[in-house]
């Protein structure tokens, strides 16, 4: 029941588990067939014993799903079960098998058997222990109870193995409470748990994905060294041959595993690329607008007050490194706050983007415009001499002053004072911006809608109005 209620790892888990427990009920059913039913003692080596040995292996692969995470199944985990899987087969075709089938010692089946299965059943039980840590809520009291049942379980198996091996045991004896207890528990168990809520389920990574692959690579290794030791055994030589054959056919099925292994992680690389790319093109496109906003004025479009005296700030210093000369642009508009007082604060919203669109088509593509503060604009013009920002302000006074503006239904007639300044190698931008200023204010008091230059070869505070 719980199959059907459960998320996928946990789903997995119980359908694993109900594989491993009809193994062992099967197992468990052709003994009674024989020693019950027809009075005979079940064939040794036979069937039985081979569902009882797998019994542990979907139950062990039950675990390595980790039901108590989050996340779905990885692709990854699940072949690499596989070729755990795989490897145990191997183990129990190599070591027990040819004692059973290839070479009849019933001696020998009966120790390879018990060790095995002991073995199986000490890694299965390490795992409930290894989980009943990192799990919380219902998962780890499934865990610990788990634990509990299994352990005595195979404490009994022991008991059981050496009454067999002394022909002391026999189905139907008192000693069969050894495992029948135990597996009555782990049924109850399984069948009156509950998952809890979402709390219950840890994070989805964590070292405990990482043992399984780390489990994989040493059962990798063991098939390799297993073969040589078979080579230099002192077993008979048919047993030596399966022996060789089986592990022919392990290291065929582990290599095809791994294969399947490196072709999902190579899909999965590709697809994480596939996405960053994507994610840095999301960004790139999100990143552009942000930038915008931080450097650029909303308004107008021109750079906002502090990025453009970065960039004065940097022309200042290549133009000191290359000794050159940098000239600043101040515009101020003029009777602004009349034309807001008269027509609105729409009205020099307009006034604003027109003397904007104006600079912008009058400057060179290297230069730098910006919004300064209020209706006064900065110009920044690289590798510049007097001659030239005169020019370029002249050019910028006289297309505001030739154009008109039409706002509704009024003619708006813009115009600018504009004080130029030239870079001196001693003196830095506050210094120049001060200068420049100052022209601008020399030119608000000759008349507005004229180009101001501080002359610094004058060292005087005499002006050239154009």
């Amino acid at each position: 029941m719980n199959a059907f209620v459960s998320e996928e790892r946990a789903r997995w888990f119980w359908y694993l588990m109900t594989v491993g427990a009809l193994f062992w009920f099967s197992s468990q059913a052709i003994w009674s067939y024989y020693e019950i039913w027809l009075r005979v003692p079940p064939p040794d080596p036979g069937l039985g014993g081979v569902l009882l040995f797998l019994h542990v292996a979907p139950m062990t692969a039950a675990l390595a799903v980790m039901p108590h995470k989050r996340s779905g199944i990885p692709p990854l985990t699940a072949l690499s079960m596989g070729m755990i899987f795989t490897w145990w087969l191997f183990l129990y075709t190599y070591l027990v098998v040819p004692w059973q089938y290839v070479h009849a010692a019933p001696a020998l089946y009966s120790h390879a058997f018990n060790t095995l299965y002991t073995i199986e059943d000490l890694i299965f039980i390490g795992l409930l222990a290894l989980w009943a840590v990192n799990a919380t809520g219902s998962w780890r009291w499934l865990y610990l109870r788990l634990l509990a049942g299994s352990a005595v379980y195979t404490a009994g198996s022991v008991v059981l193995d050496h009454l067999i091996d002394q022909k002391h045991y026999y189905t139907g004896s008192s000693y069969d409470l050894l495992f029948v207890v135990p597996i009555a528990w782990l049924a109850y168990v399984a069948a009156s748990f509950r998952p809890g809520n979402t709390a219950d389920l840890t994070g989805t990574v964590n070292r405990s994905d990482r043992r399984v692959a780390w489990f994989t690579v040493v059962a990798l290794l063991s098939v390799p060294c297993l073969l040589i030791w078979n080579n230099f055994s002192g077993v008979p030589n048919g047993v030596r041959d399966f022996r060789s054959i089986a592990g022919l056919a392990a290291v065929v099925i582990l290599a095809v595993l791994l294969f399947a292994k490196q072709y999902v992680l190579s899909e999965r690389l590709s697809e994480s690329l596939e996405i960053s790319e994507l994610n840095v093109s999301e960004l790139s496109k999100l990143r552009e607008p942000l930038e915008q906003k931080a450097t650029h004025d909303s308004m107008t479009g021109l750079l906002n007050r502090s990025t453009v005296l970065v960039s004065l700030e940097h022309e200042l210093s290549r133009a000191a490194r290359e000794g050159a000369t940098v000239a600043v642009l101040l515009l101020d508009l003029d009777h602004f706050k009349l034309v807001n007082d008269s027509y609105g604060h729409h009205a020099g919203d307009t006034a604003i983007a027109f003397a904007a669109t104006c600079m912008e088509h009058c400057v060179r593509a290297q230069d730098y415009v910006g919004r300064y503060g209020g209706e006064e604009f900065l110009i920044v013009i690289s590798d510049c001499d007097e001659a030239l920002a005169m020019e370029i302000a002249e050019r910028i006074r006289a297309r505001m002053h030739n154009e008109v503006v039409s706002f509704d239904g009024h003619k708006l007639l813009i115009t600018a004072t504009i004080g130029v300044a030239i870079s001196d190698p001693t003196e830095n931008s506050e210094a120049l911006l001060r200068r420049a200023d100052a022209a601008l204010y020399t030119g608000k008091q000759h008349g507005r809608n004229v180009v101001v230059s501080a002359s610094e070869s004058l060292q005087s505070n005499s002006l050239k109005v154009v």
